[in-house]
């Protein structure tokens, strides 16, 4: 699914389904199918999927995986591919999507979801699972709070290019509390 509809992210999702549903054991629940079931219970996708709702989705639809690709909310643009484990909630893949050529994205996303199953077909007990947690240094002025998410979140997609690491989200409530 995507955070944006539009022509462009539309597009992206319905070519690299195509390509995604022809790798070896990986089984595509149709997105009109998916969406329908999504309506009848009220929900939506639009805007941030978490971990949260990625289990409460992928338990609605009975899936093993949970793909969403973040979209610009103004030009609809597709900037990146985040895949759960819909079961846990663990984050599996998280990278930015290459910009421009959509052959590209095609492929970045079929090789995200490639990778994600793989991590889960060898069992989540056989990934090491971090946590990253972004906290507020009392030295630095507050406008400095958003550098220390940014490096966070850059560290996170960093560790997910392993094939053996899965991170695990802290709700973002729990961690302004501990701040």
């Amino acid at each position: 699914v995507s955070s944006a509809a539009g022509d462009g992210a539309n597009t992206l999702l319905d070519l690299a389904q195509a390509k995604v549903s022809t790798q070896p054991g990986v089984e595509l629940l149709e997105r009109q199918a998916m969406m329908r079931i999504l309506q009848e219970q009220k929900l939506s996708l639009s805007g941030v999927v978490d971990a949260n709702t990625a289990v409460a989705v992928g338990k609605l639809l009975s899936v093993d995986l949970f793909v969403f690709i973040e979209a610009d909310p103004v030009s609809k643009d597709a900037l990146g591919l985040i895949v759960y484990d819909a079961a846990t909630g663990v984050k599996l893949h998280d990278a930015a999507l290459p910009t421009g050529k959509l052959d590209e994205q095609i492929d970045a996303v079929s090789s995200g979801v490639r990778r994600a199953a793989d991590k889960e077909a060898a069992g989540l007990k056989g990934l090491q699972t971090v946590c990253v947690l972004s906290v507020r240094n009392a030295d630095l002025p507050r406008a400095q709070d958003s550098l220390g998410h940014t490096i966070a979140f850059l560290l996170e997609r960093q560790l997910l290019g392993s094939p053996k690491l899965a991170v695990l989200m802290v709700q973002e409530e729990v961690a302004r509390r501990m701040m």
